[in-house]
């Protein structure tokens, strides 16, 4: 498998590619940079915007910039929603709307981890049982 990177912020894999579209460290000139990560995964199969971002309009910008719409985006089926979900101040009925619009938008599986509070881990957990993922260090995740 051969890695090849560019100048225009993107590494090719294969067939694949992964742009960066949100970062705090500046890279190309006339995006904008800001605390948190995201990609666009291009692949054979799919394209997967991999987003721990904490600005939508910022990635927004920056992908509109890189010449990347968000209708691009496979989210017809989104196998999982992982990381620090940030509901630590949220009351149960507040954390059961979030979950109904998971549901809405087709999340099998979630993986609340750092900063996600207690009481939110807990109602994921209710919520999705089976598909729920208990994620901390360590714990590795297979796909088939």
């Amino acid at each position: 498998m051969k890695l090849t990177v560019n100048e225009t912020t993107s590494a090719a894999i294969g067939e694949s590619r992964i742009t960066v579209v949100y970062d705090n460290n500046p890279y190309k000139e006339g995006l904008t940079t800001s605390w948190g990560f995201a990609c666009v995964i291009e692949g054979a199969e799919k394209t997967i915007l991999f987003d721990t971002g904490g600005d939508s309009a910022v990635l927004l910008k920056n992908m509109q910039q890189l010449g990347i719409g968000p209708e691009e985006i496979d989210a017809d089926n989104i196998l999982l929603v992982m990381g620090g979900f940030h509901l630590g101040a949220l009351r149960r009925a507040q954390l059961e709307e979030i979950i109904a619009n998971f549901r809405k938008l087709g999340v099998d599986k979630v993986g609340p981890c750092h900063c996600t509070g207690e009481l939110a881990r807990q109602t994921f957990k209710q919520e999705y049982g089976n598909d729920f993922l208990d994620v901390g260090v360590g714990r590795l995740i297979e796909f088939e």
